[in-house]
């Protein structure tokens, strides 16, 4: 797997995922405050191995190989995992460019019943190959006390970015059977009315530019009015909308920049402005109250 020095979750953003980390215990109290974030480490550097494993054997075209890597109990259990795997290896080229550094936003759930313990995390990420963006939710159980043939990897859902754009704004993870297990390839839908960016490592449905803003003038004119509506008046309409308002930016040594945009939905004052590329928070450019 080529590794490219790229960062798609900044440790701050990772750090602030474990405070949602679910727990789930019976028959035990919960883990103890300072062994939290040790273990949280340790999780990091297990689900990295994974991911890394994972697109390892798919780059590679070794299809046993990606099968392997599902739990005993999910290759048995999932009775179109091989097809699906096929399916993979014909909607993604590879190679696959990712950071082997990366800290992912996980989540997990974990249980302990009189000492035996059952762990699994996820992640939600974005991968590049040939300079098309992909999304991918992985789960890994690392620990089964109780059944071995459990732990590996439990699911693999695998998107295109125009199918992941259309899920996102349709009502995030409605159209995701709950509790599925194996590989799921969404491969099938594309948007035709827009394009899709990649912006901060996330897709958004995109109406490019006729020119892209000038920070500098941004600046200037929040220094004066944060209100958003005249920001419309005096800039145009965002060139794509998903929680941030987002407006295209002058490239730099090639690659696309954006400006973010944060609004008060109560007051419709923006109360943040900054600079992102395709998968980084890059700086703040303006913020209310300074």
């Amino acid at each position: 797997m080529k590794a490219v020095k790229r960062r798609f979750f900044v440790k701050a953003l990772w750090i602030t995922g474990l405070l949602v980390v679910a727990f789930c215990c019976t028959g035990c109290s919960r883990i103890p405050h300072e062994r939290f974030f040790a273990m949280q480490s340790k999780e990091d550097a297990i689900y990295g191995e994974a991911v890394g494993a994972f697109f390892t054997a798919l780059d590679n075209r070794n299809a046993q190989e990606v099968r392997q890597l599902f739990s005993v109990s999910v290759q048995a259990s999932a009775l179109d995992l091989d097809e699906q795997i096929h399916r993979l290896m014909e909607v993604y080229p590879g190679p696959t460019e990712i950071d082997e550094e990366m800290n992912y936003l996980l989540a997990g759930s974990y249980s302990s019943n009189y000492g035996s313990k059952v762990s699994s995390v996820y992640s939600w990420f974005p991968v590049i190959s040939n300079g098309e963006y992909y999304f991918c939710r992985l789960e890994l159980m690392y620990e089964n006390d109780e059944d071995e043939e459990q732990i590996g990897i439990t699911n693999v859902q695998f998107f295109t970015d125009d199918e992941y754009c259309l899920l996102r704004y349709d009502e995030f993870g409605k159209e995701l059977e709950a509790d599925t297990i194996g590989l799921q390839v969404y491969a099938d839908r594309v948007l035709t009315d827009c394009e899709v960016r990649t912006v901060e490592g996330y897709p958004y449905q995109f109406t490019p530019a006729d020119m892209p803003l000038d920070e500098g003038e941004v600046k200037a004119f929040l220094d004066q009015s944060n209100v958003y509506a005249d920001f419309i008046a005096h800039f145009g309409e965002p060139n794509a909308v998903y929680i941030y308002s987002i407006y295209e930016l002058p490239a730099e040594a090639g690659k696309m920049r954006y400006l973010r945009i944060g609004v008060e939905n109560q007051t419709g004052e923006i109360y943040g402005a900054s600079v992102v590329d395709d998968l980084n928070w890059l700086y703040a450019l303006w913020e209310s109250g300074e």
